[in-house]
């Protein structure tokens, strides 16, 4: 059941729209109602649909195919970046390869060259990405980041790779460069809807703003108070700009929100009242007025985490479900020591790092085979497959084999091909990598025509990953991980309208996807990582200056990251800081931070560390049950 102002944004004759849905105000559902509303008169295919996760666009689809009870073919769903892949696909018709950040970095390595050896490598990758947001391409330059800026592009062109920005990039410069076919897009699309419009970039908004400017029909859904992307080029004030570029929007604020409590959600709308240039709303809600938020201050932060892990522990007696807690922080350093506290406390726990599943070791060693088995050509997944299982191919083969291709300028696997007729290579290289050759041919022939489940199931089999894994630290973590590639396999549904073989669409699903691995108990995580979750109880650790806010940052985006904390709170928040703090290998003695007072005090209780105690574990979780640790 919508509320009115959901309803209203649901059913809106007007075509551009700014729908300001604050946290926990039920976006989804308004974008989904959207979607099924425009379906019952509108083909399909003439709508377009903007998320910035593979997540957010099943969630939205399968949502969708519920509500209809129909298959969505025809209808544009996805991300930036998957959407351009299809246009692209489409439209240039030359065969290219998506390659992701880790694939980019390894690119970025070997193209600089001995004198620029010294660079950082993701400094100069963030530099190209930055670049390249801004639709920008490089130019010849006495500077050195533009220098490797130039032949990382001239390497990417001439084997037909694409990173994410690039997919962007040469999107808008398509529709830039052919006026016809951006008028044949512009005409095809009566509706195009974006979510969480506050994190584009510049080149996603002028994308967006071609595919839409004749028409006027950009229906966007976002928060400015949730903005905290900057660091990765997303610019809040794209929402002010659509303002003035769509005069004639409606704009329909969404304040009502379901999922905090009243003291919650009290204290995040006083907090981000102290950010000066908001579109400006209050969110509101009929919850119980619910526990009052504790702030704790510990004299450590081995003592910090000592106190989180006795709030845990009662709350797990109390019978609160420990997949439902979740404990942030602004840095991934602040995990380590809350990680050990809970690991000695036995408390289950699962630290996300930001690791996308594709990105596993194990996940993309059996794409890689995969991968050679449709392309043998290509480089990057030969040397991550050569010599895992070991084979007796260590670094100086692969260095050996480089260096003769580069010499012959063909690929990895053609010098391997010259360098076995040559015979210039040990028996045992010799062997090894005729075996390793062998195993990709004969790959190659007995997958063809599998299933693309049985396929993978084949190639773990052959190559003998199972048996290679089960001898590892966390082998059976690692099979498990295996196993479940194989079922998201089984239910990959290829997209009919590409020219492209299943695996090749796998392969490009798990270069784009941006699914992040996962794990049971406790959840530990950054503040950026959070968004977009919800828990019953949210620990906030590490509340102090220089730490919360960082000091590098914007204060303003800083203090949209702390509201982004609070409201992933439903009915529990808990705030911790220290005293005393080891930063960079020194101990340090710390301020509170400042968002600390910008929390009413009706909102809050406020507990201290009782004197010090030295004990150990058990004795220390002990100690710390004696004192109050959650306000009932």
């Amino acid at each position: 059941m919508l509320n009115p102002q959901q309803q209203l944004a649901v059913t809106t004759a007007n075509k551009s729209a700014l729908i300001l849905s604050g946290a926990g105000t039920g976006k989804t559902s308004v974008l989904v109602e959207r979607l099924a509303h425009l379906l019952v008169e509108h083909p399909a295919d003439s709508i377009m649909a903007v998320t910035f996760t593979n997540k957010a666009a099943s969630e939205i689809k399968s949502r969708l195919e519920l509500r209809l009870h129909d298959a969505l073919a025809g209808l544009w769903l996805g991300t930036f970046h998957s959407l351009c892949y299809r246009l692209l696909l489409m439209h240039l018709k030359v065969k290219f390869k998506v390659i992701t950040q880790s694939q980019q970095m390894s690119l970025i390595k070997r193209i600089l060259t001995q004198d620029e050896r010294d660079l950082d490598a993701k400094k100069v990758l963030n530099f190209i990405s930055a670049k390249k947001d801004r639709g920008i391409r490089a130019i010849e330059s006495d500077e050195v980041y533009e220098q490797v800026y130039m032949a990382y592009q001239i390497h990417c062109k001439a084997h037909l790779l694409m990173d994410f920005g690039e997919l962007m990039l040469r999107c808008y410069e398509l529709f830039r460069e052919h006026p016809r076919l951006l008028a044949h897009y512009q005409h095809k699309f009566s509706y195009v809807l974006v979510d969480e419009f506050q994190d584009t970039n510049w080149i996603q908004y002028e994308f967006l703003r071609l595919l839409t400017q004749e028409k006027g029909n950009l229906f966007i859904v976002g928060d400015d108070d949730q903005s905290i992307y900057g660091f990765r080029g997303a610019i809040v004030e794209n929402m002010m700009t659509f303002q003035s570029h769509y005069q004639q929007h409606d704009l329909i604020k969404l304040e009502q929100n379901y999922r905090c409590s009243q003291t919650i959600l009290s204290a995040a709308n006083h907090l981000i009242a102290h950010n000066q240039e908001r579109l400006g709303k209050v969110l509101r809600t009929d919850n119980a007025l619910g526990e009052k938020i504790t702030i704790y201050q510990a004299s450590d932060a081995l003592h910090e985490a000592e106190y989180i892990a006795s709030c845990i522990s009662q709350l797990q007696v109390q019978g609160h479900s420990l997949s439902d807690m979740a404990i942030l922080y602004r840095a991934n350093s602040q995990a380590d020591v809350i990680a050990q506290t809970l690991r000695e406390a036995q408390i289950p726990f699962h630290v996300a790092r930001g690791q996308r599943f594709f990105d596993r070791q194990e996940i993309k060693l059996l794409l890689c085979y995969l991968q050679l088995c449709l392309d043998p050509q290509d480089n990057g997944a030969f040397e991550y497959a050569l010599n895992t299982p070991t084979r007796g191919l260590g670094v100086v083969t692969k260095q050996k084999i480089i260096d003769a291709g580069l010499s012959a300028n063909v690929s990895h696997w053609e010098a391997c091909e010259q360098l076995l007729a040559n015979s210039t290579l040990s028996s045992s290289v010799h062997r090894g990598l005729t075996q390793f050759m062998q195993l990709i041919r004969t790959l190659t022939q007995v997958i063809s025509a599998l299933p693309l489940d049985q396929a993978l199931q084949t190639i773990m089999d052959q190559v003998g990953l199972v048996a290679w894994f089960s001898r590892h630290e966390e082998g059976q973590e690692r099979l498990e991980h295996l196993h479940d590639c194989l079922e998201v396999a089984a239910k990959f549904t290829p997209d009919a309208a590409l020219e492209l073989s299943t695996p090749e669409q796998f392969l490009v699903h798990a270069c784009l996807s941006s699914v992040e691995e996962s794990g049971s108990g406790v959840q530990l995580m950054t503040l950026h990582a959070s968004k977009g979750l919800e828990f019953e109880t949210v620990f906030l650790a590490g509340l102090e200056k220089g730490v919360f806010p960082s000091g590098l940052g914007n204060l303003q985006e800083e203090r949209r990251l702390m509201y982004v904390g609070i409201t992933r709170a439903k009915k529990r928040l808990i705030i911790t800081h220290a005293k005393q703090r080891q930063i960079y290998g020194t101990s340090k003695y710390q301020k509170p931070s400042l968002f600390l007072d910008e929390l009413p005090e009706q909102f809050v209780v406020r507990l201290k560390e009782k004197p010090a105690v030295t004990l150990r574990m058990p004795e220390r979780m002990q100690h710390y049950r004696q004192q109050p640790a959650v306000v009932a």
